[in-house]
């Protein structure tokens, strides 16, 4: 403290403590250029918490990316494009890796639980039209268009109800609208539909009973409309994107760049009409300024047009007219550059590979190598959210519920811990040059810095299946006399076959 505001002090200590902060906050706005506010910038800023900025905006933004889903094509593809690289098509590969005591795998077991687990993934949800590969699929789709997704889960004999498959366990797939984010009261901890605890645990969801936009809500009373269950959070699943701690509801993709997208649907929209109207020729008829024309008898309610053909003569135009094709500077000759700067910018906010957004890919394959890494970097941390918030806690209840219903029967050297254990396989990096790719895996398989089992799951693979079928192939060569054997190659080149299986 100054010495004027020690002496101040003793006489009022808080005119005292008002100048500190303001010589404060002036010594901080000096050294901080970004917060100067000027004519040309006007700085903006946000103090609410995370939770508080996401209720004001999700319910709009939502609807906001759902309409760019459903008439941009953009905004389709890159929902395409991180759905096809963050769960793949068939979906997030399941290896159980339960072992002995003596921490080897249990083969058998394995192979057990896997039938099962392909069994159930056949209808895994309620409605029983989607296989676990749509499930899934759906749920990433709305988890990156919407947000977030919830899922409730169905365990058990329930009255009305029958599982798809023989194991006793379902998921119901809920969109975000079903858990409404208008839903306060403090007394209670709810927030945004979710109520909590002091630590901000959830610890029960309040469920629309019906969609609020399904059709049939239509034909229902206002209450009826919005009547709710509550279900506890043992029951539900909650996958959602976040960016502030404690945010409550999750925020799509698109939110950082629905204004870039919106502007560059107009801006293209507008080049294709200019395009439109310059690809209809268009003439006209000059005439002189002296007036000889409308001397001569001129009536410009006539109609005028001429056809045009190849070596057309027009011997009717009046004295000092002349016909003259009106131009256009349309296409626009920038629309390339222009359009390809806005598609890395929304490439970048989305998440999603340039070269695949915009179909370009004329350039080296060092680029497109160095693109690829970067890019996969985000899909695998993108995956692994949803193996950790979706994957993973539905094979864990698959497993209890397997156990409980006693469809396996476990050995008497198993490691109880590792009963829940198992590898999840997200989709793997293409390969760009497949030899450059094959050698690189010949490399390190020959100094031993990797296994046959890493490769194979590295290419989406599972070991146990893979080793399966070149026995298989191998028998099948042997018994038809055919001397040519897959393990007569090198390890390395049996390893590539072994990919390409």
């Amino acid at each position: 403290m100054k010495f004027i505001e020690s002496v101040i002090a003793t006489v009022s200590p808080g005119w005292a403590a008002k100048r500190a902060q303001a010589r404060h906050t002036l010594s901080v706005f000096n050294s901080y250029e970004a917060i100067k506010t000027t004519r040309l910038r006007n700085r903006r800023g946000d103090s609410k918490s995370g939770d508080a900025t996401a209720h004001e905006a999700v319910k709009t933004i939502r609807e906001i990316s759902r309409d760019l889903d459903q008439n941009h094509d953009l905004a389709h593809g890159a929902l395409n494009i991180l759905v096809n690289c963050t769960i793949g098509q068939s979906g997030i590969g399941v290896e159980p890796m339960v072992m002995d005591t003596g921490g080897n795998l249990l083969t058998d077991l394995n192979e057990e639980i896997h039938y099962w687990y392909m069994k159930w993934s056949e209808a895994p949800d309620v409605t029983k039209e989607l296989d676990r590969a749509m499930m899934e699929r759906l749920a990433g789709r709305s988890l990156y268009r919407d947000g977030e997704f919830f899922a409730q889960h169905v365990e058990g004999n329930v009255n009305r109800f029958n599982h798809g498959s023989p194991v006793s366990y379902s998921l119901e797939l809920l969109e975000s609208d079903m858990v409404p984010e208008n839903m306060f009261d403090p007394k209670k901890r709810l927030s945004s539909g979710i109520e909590r605890n002091s630590w901000g645990e959830p610890r029960f969801f309040n469920v629309l009973k019906q969609h609020p936009g399904d059709i049939l809500s239509d034909s229902m009373n206002y209450s009826m409309r919005f009547d709710t269950k509550r279900i506890s959070a043992e029951r539900m699943t909650h996958v959602k994107l976040i960016d502030r701690i404690r945010q409550g509801r999750g925020i799509s993709v698109f939110a950082s760049v629905y204004t870039r997208l919106d502007d560059l649907r107009d801006f293209e929209e507008s080049e294709r009409i200019a395009a439109r109207i310059a690809a209809a020729q268009v003439m006209a008829i000059t005439k002189p300024l002296d007036g000889a024309a409308s001397y001569l008898g001129d009536d410009s309610s006539n109609d005028r047009s001429f056809d045009i053909a190849p070596g057309s003569i027009w011997d009717d135009l009046l004295p000092g007219e002349k016909p003259e094709i009106l131009s256009s500077d349309r296409p626009n000759n920038n629309l390339d550059s222009f359009r390809m700067g806005q598609l890395k910018a929304v490439s970048s906010g989305v998440g999603v590979n340039y070269s695949s957004l915009a179909k370009e890919y004329s350039v080296s394959y060092s680029s497109q190598r160095q693109e690829l890494a970067e890019q996969y970097g985000s899909y695998g941390s993108m995956t692994a959210l949803f193996i950790s918030k979706f994957t993973m806690p539905n094979y864990k209840r698959f497993m209890r519920m397997l156990l409980t219903q006693g469809l396996i029967t476990l050995p008497d050297n198993v490691d109880m811990n590792s009963l829940y254990a198992a590898q999840f396989i997200g989709p793997v990096a293409p390969w760009i040059d497949p030899q450059k790719e094959a050698k690189a895996d010949e490399l390190l398989l020959k100094n031993n810095l990797a296994s046959h089992s890493q490769l194979i799951r590295r290419r989406g693979g599972i070991p146990r299946d893979t080793f399966k079928q070149i026995q298989q192939d191998n028998d099948y060569l042997d018994n038809s006399g055919n001397t040519q054997n897959t393990n007569d190659n090198s390890t390395g080149s049996q390893t590539t076959g072994d990919q390409n299986q």
